[in-house]
């Protein structure tokens, strides 16, 4: 049989490949028929009805012919339009699982925060609640066996005119020191107390850190990173050890 090569689209690849033809010697055939006196044209008319005339292509194989490609390429979309469904179920799948995730790292952090604040807060209440005369702590206790029992502490010391001491009062250069010497403790874990607590968050502290200048200490001359010291001085964040 007489070979012949040449590139055509392949239905199959959708590309053009190359494609291998097969076709019959008919002058060949016609010599045997003629040297067998015609027995072999029973064998030419078997080969001429069975061989298969279409181009291959030679990456897959495929069969080119009419009915062939419309098979091939019927095959072909619905393998894309597959894909495309599983590709786009993965994204979706991918994309709501990590609104969960991101979700759950963002209410964690969140949580931990606004608790911890608002247990400082109420650590602050009681401190000034301590810091108040014995009327306004008589008061407050009354409030509390009433029917406003259930009202928040802060409400309670408002409406029993408490009064905030601690902003105005002047701290001396000797209580800062000693804060600073405390401070150069930190990493046995000690605290600020010689430092005033005011407002109701650690963020106050923080702020009145920085506007008091605590973090210079007056009597040895020896100013800290002001950031650094006002964070440990409040408990806000991280600091370094």
């Amino acid at each position: 049989m007489k070979t012949i090569q040449k590139m055509q689209n392949c239905a199959n690849c959708s590309k053009i490949t190359l494609h291998i033809e097969q076709r019959i010697s008919h002058i060949l055939h016609l010599l045997l028929s003629i040297v067998t006196a015609g027995i072999w044209l029973i064998v030419w008319f078997l080969l001429a009805i069975l061989h298969n005339n279409n181009p291959q292509c030679s990456l897959c194989g495929h069969s080119k012919g009419l009915i062939n490609d419309i098979v091939a390429n019927n095959t072909k979309k619905n393998e894309i339009k597959e894909t495309k469904t599983n590709i786009k179920n993965k994204e979706v799948k991918w994309t709501a699982s990590n609104y969960i995730i991101i979700a759950i790292f963002i209410a964690i952090p969140l949580f931990f925060f606004f608790n911890m604040d608002i247990t400082y807060k109420d650590e602050s209440l009681r401190e000034k609640l301590a810091r108040q005369t014995q009327d306004v702590k008589n008061c407050v206790n009354t409030i509390g066996d009433g029917v406003y029992k259930n009202k928040p502490l802060e409400w309670k010391l408002e409406t029993c005119n408490a009064k905030e001491k601690t902003n105005t009062r002047l701290i001396s250069n000797e209580k800062i020191s000693k804060a600073h010497t405390q401070y150069s403790k930190r990493d046995s874990g000690v605290r600020s107390n010689y430092l005033p607590r005011v407002g109701t968050t650690r963020r106050d502290d923080y702020r009145n850190c920085i506007d008091k200048e605590y973090f210079i200490d007056k009597v040895k001359g020896v100013e800290q990173d002001s950031i650094d010291f006002c964070r440990w001085h409040a408990g806000l964040g991280s600091y370094s050890k």
